[in-house]
């Protein structure tokens, strides 16, 4: 008997009340505000956004409703919970509601994934033949081979318009709930507090003074629309404007397929430049089977998705950068032939022709680099997405491929700096991929590679010296060997060459970089100061005259 008085002990509650007791008065949902039930059943009952749930902030926001709303509600508990979804909301600087828009607009889902393929006619409204068209637009942008489905294929999978129907639907309705939760305010989780301490003057107080959560004020969320590195800000802008101001989310899907459509889906559809990185590795919970998306993409896009769980070990991962180098062409002196070639191909891809992977080499600091970045800068808005992957990974060049296959948004790996160690493995993935591999390069990637070798392989004197040596420490087939450390940046379809200025393009690059910053200097001065730069510092390149600019800006302005 005294160990049931003990237990019945430990499951009071502030007000003294013992849950499962005949007769006594639900102390939490009498004071709940009624939006707060439907809320809470809202963040269960969702379908096509069911990862969101997986979501700090929205799972913390989960248990706080299901708690304040339960039969038994702690009000210290339940205060924590409160404060964590406060604080989660400060550090995104957004309120509840846009910060649910930003994870409807940059979560990958069935509807994203098909939106991003056949925009509007992945929904009901599309008819059969628009959506057939769309699909062979997507698959023929993404370079997904056109093929009638097989009878097999079929038979396992949903028809188009059956799978609209059903993708509408559960969109719409999936929309509607989390409007409900978007519209959850700090005042009604407070009031359900205050009546859980209604006998306690001290705590209805402290509970008062609770701070509210961050609001949907317009100009505010303007203010935190994005990274700098954001895709398409005036189109992402305009999607956000009009959820926030919208009464009835489900009328904006289509609105939403066209923004997944323009921007892609998921992660892609936030950055425009992305880092390859290995992090903890995911497995996957469940596949897709989405009709008109491209099987290699549905078979990859679980681990991006949220859909997935932990497991030893790593694997890799696309990391948004959000604040890429913003350098455009039009920042860019001097070197026009030179990027008109890699523009000129760049486009060719973005349209849908052949295009070839090439290697940028040449000497240091002739702007290699800031060629490849400029691309993305000037390009995102058309489907341009650029991942740059370290040398150290280039192993995974296969991972990566599979995971951007069938994507109707087109990718640039970059590797920067790129050169091998003759004793360096990694070169054979690269060769792989470039050319000669079983698994193909799909067509909406290409690679971009920069170099100050022509040749990546380093070759010794030894190498040549074996063609003739009678040593029996020597190679039998030098000659092979060279051919081999030749090959790699033989399979770059262009090689485009940036050479170090001689002294009049060098002044000129000095004068272009000082006119478009505005500074108003004696040409004479100018060019004295520049030869006296060069030959101080790194030698003539666009990097040491816009160094030295720099320097004579800070001077300037002293």
């Amino acid at each position: 008997m005294a160990e049931m008085v003990n237990s019945m002990a430990e499951l009071t509650n502030i007000n003294g009340k013992i849950p499962g007791i005949p007769g006594q008065k639900n102390s939490g949902r009498g004071g709940c505000h009624a939006g707060l039930h439907s809320a809470r059943f809202a963040a269960r009952a969702l379908v096509v956004y069911r990862s969101l749930g997986q979501d700090a902030l929205i799972s913390e926001l989960r248990s706080l409703l299901e708690y304040v709303d339960s039969d038994w509600p702690d009000l210290f508990y339940t205060t924590d919970l409160y404060c964590s979804v406060g604080n989660r909301l400060l550090r995104a600087g957004l309120g509840l509601k846009a910060y649910i828009i930003e994870k409807i607009l940059h979560t990958e889902n069935p509807f994203s994934i098909a939106a991003e393929s056949m925009g509007t006619a992945c929904l009901a409204g599309g008819s059969a033949g628009r959506w057939q068209a769309e699909a062979h637009d997507g698959s023929k942008d993404s370079g997904a081979a056109s093929k009638e489905p097989d009878a097999t294929s079929k038979d396992q999978s949903a028809s188009p318009v059956l799978f609209g129907k059903a993708l509408e639907e559960a969109v719409k309705s999936d929309l509607a709930k989390l409007q409900a939760l978007a519209e959850v305010r700090s005042e009604w989780i407070r009031d359900a507090m205050l009546h859980l301490c209604v006998e306690d003057d001290a705590m209805r107080e402290a509970v008062m003074k609770l701070p509210p959560w961050l609001g949907d004020n317009p100009s505010w969320q303007r203010k935190a629309d994005g990274p700098d590195g954001a895709v398409a800000p005036d189109c992402v802008s305009e999607i956000k404007e009009l959820l926030l101001k919208s009464d009835s989310w489900p009328d904006c899907a289509e609105k939403l397929a066209v923004f997944h459509r323009s921007c892609g889906s998921g992660i892609f559809s936030k950055y425009r430049s992305f880092v390859w990185r290995h992090v903890p590795a995911i497995a996957l919970a469940g596949g897709y089977n989405i009709p008109g998306i491209h099987p290699a993409y549905q078979d990859s896009i679980s681990l991006i998705d949220g859909s997935c769980k932990p497991e030893p070990g790593t694997t890799g991962s696309f990391i948004g950068v959000k604040s890429p180098d913003p350098v455009r062409f039009s920042d860019l002196v001097s070197y026009e032939l030179e990027r008109e070639e890699v523009i000129l191909n760049t486009l060719h891809f973005l349209d849908g022709k052949p295009a070839n992977n090439i290697l940028l080499y040449g000497d240091r600091g002739t702007g290699k680099s800031s060629t490849v970045k400029a691309l993305a800068n000037e390009y995102h808005s058309r489907g341009l997405r650029i991942i740059e992957v370290p040398k150290g990974l280039l192993a995974d060049f296969p991972l990566i491929i599979r995971r951007l296959a069938g994507r109707s948004l087109k990718f640039i790996l970059f590797v920067d700096d790129l050169s091998f160690e003759d004793n360096d493995e990694n070169y054979t993935a690269l060769k792989a991929m470039l050319e000669g591999g079983l698994e193909i390069k799909p067509d909406n990637v290409l690679i971009y590679a920069t170099s100050n070798r022509k040749h990546l392989i380093k070759e010794r004197f030894s190498d040549r010296a074996g063609l003739a040596s009678g040593s029996s420490d020597d190679e039998v087939r030098a000659a092979d060997t060279i051919q081999e450390k030749l090959s790699l940046s033989d399979r770059f379809g262009m090689t485009v060459v940036f050479s170090s200025p001689d002294k009049k393009t060098y002044l000129e690059i000095v004068e272009g970089i000082a006119k478009k910053r505005g500074l108003e200097v004696d040409r004479e001065y100018l060019h004295r100061e520049a030869m006296k730069w060069e030959l101080q510092y790194n030698g003539r390149s666009p990097r040491t005259a816009r160094q030295f600019v720099d320097w004579l800006e800070a001077n300037l302005h002293v």
